[in-house]
């Protein structure tokens, strides 16, 4: 490596070769208000108005999100016809009732009597659990503490 005079006080190290001319000059400045307008709309430049929360633009969204709950539903119902033919899907679906009902029913009495809600544990969540407890400690592994000041480590 040679050492070539640099500007100011800078020590420049190159194998002899010298600069790309694309390295030496600037890059030009862009036109701002060409930037503006493809920006326009993005958060950026003149976002569009909120549109004000009333009772009539809540309802259109919980109808919008209610259709589309309901378009899948029926989406799978028939690919449960296509795969199951009638016979089984029907049979899938009283099946699921029945686990509804009982669930529910159950969870109703438990309640009554003051019982405190089942506890359902993945066979996953069990199993991140066991190797959470036994890896190393320290917020790199996930596990983390609480610090005097309130925190969390």
């Amino acid at each position: 490596l040679k050492r070539a005079p640099a500007p100011r006080g800078l020590a420049v190290f190159h194998r002899g070769a010298p600069a790309p001319a694309a390295m030496a000059a600037p890059p030009p400045q862009p036109d701002r208000q060409l930037l503006a307008q493809r920006i326009q709309g993005f958060g950026n430049v003149n976002p569009p108005a909120l549109e004000e929360e009333t009772g009539s633009t809540i309802a259109k969204r919980a109808v919008g999100r209610l259709g589309d709950m309901v378009g899948e539903e029926v989406m799978l119902t028939v690919e449960d016809f296509k795969e199951k033919g009638a016979v089984g899907a029907v049979k899938d679906a009283v099946a699921d009732a029945g686990d509804i009902l009982i669930d529910g029913v159950s969870g109703i009495i438990g309640w009554i009597r003051g019982d405190p809600p089942p506890e359902e544990d993945a066979p996953a969540a069990e199993e991140a659990t066991k190797a959470l407890s036994n890896g190393p400690g320290g917020a790199a592994y996930g596990i983390s503490q609480a610090s005097p000041t309130g925190g969390i480590n």
